[in-house]
């Protein structure tokens, strides 16, 4: 194995080795890509999670309101169903488009 004593083949194979080694780090399956790649998607499922239990803890109040607020019901009713009370009487105006827009600027 005198080939192996030339420096220089000693350097393309050290070269070789330290390539292969950086690419498996790089590229394989618990390499640095794919560490960021979780990473990332953690700091997306924590901001996920903190949006959830904000919409969770607004869930529960409205709950709350429920079970224990009848004006709260009322006006829930009122708003979804479009329900009025016996003495009321509902007036619905129709929007009519400004006739002073026409699209073009005449200033």
């Amino acid at each position: 194995m005198a080939w192996l004593d030339d420096k220089r083949v000693k350097g393309v194979l050290l070269a070789a080795l330290v390539a292969i080694l950086g690419f498996i780090l790089a590229y394989g399956n618990q390499g640095l890509i794919h560490l960021r790649q979780l990473r990332q998607e953690t700091e997306k499922l924590k901001i996920e999670n903190t949006e959830l239990r904000e919409e969770n803890r607004r869930l529960l109040h409205q709950i709350e309101r429920i079970k224990t607020d009848p004006r709260y019901i009322e006006d829930m009713a009122r708003k979804k169903l479009g329900l009025i009370r016996p003495d009321e009487t509902i007036y619905r105006l129709k929007d009519e488009p400004d006739q002073n827009t026409s699209g073009t600027d005449s200033d």
